[in-house]
């Protein structure tokens, strides 16, 4: 992956979510373009506070470019179809 690949996402007008999938499988939805940091061969991702206090989550993580596998953009979940029959 190279920067540049990075911040096509994170520079789309309009914004759309995305995440980014590291080699070790961590996962990180970047759903604001300032969540995420790119440069010097290195990505670095904030991460959304835990919801559960007893949980200690480290805020910023940074990983080489070569560990960031796939980006990809975040779907909104698909409303039900619609039974025409009954209306």
């Amino acid at each position: 992956m190279t920067t540049e690949d990075i911040r096509v996402f994170q520079r789309a007008r309009p914004f759309r979510p995305f995440r980014v999938t590291l080699t070790n499988g961590e996962e990180f939805d970047i759903k604001h373009p300032e969540l995420l940091l790119v440069g010097g061969g290195m990505v670095y991702l904030l991460r959304e506070a835990s919801r559960h206090p007893d949980q200690l989550d480290v805020p910023v993580v940074h990983a080489a470019l070569t560990h960031v596998v796939k980006i990809e953009h975040l779907t909104s979940a698909a409303a039900p179809p619609v039974d025409r029959s009954t209306v």
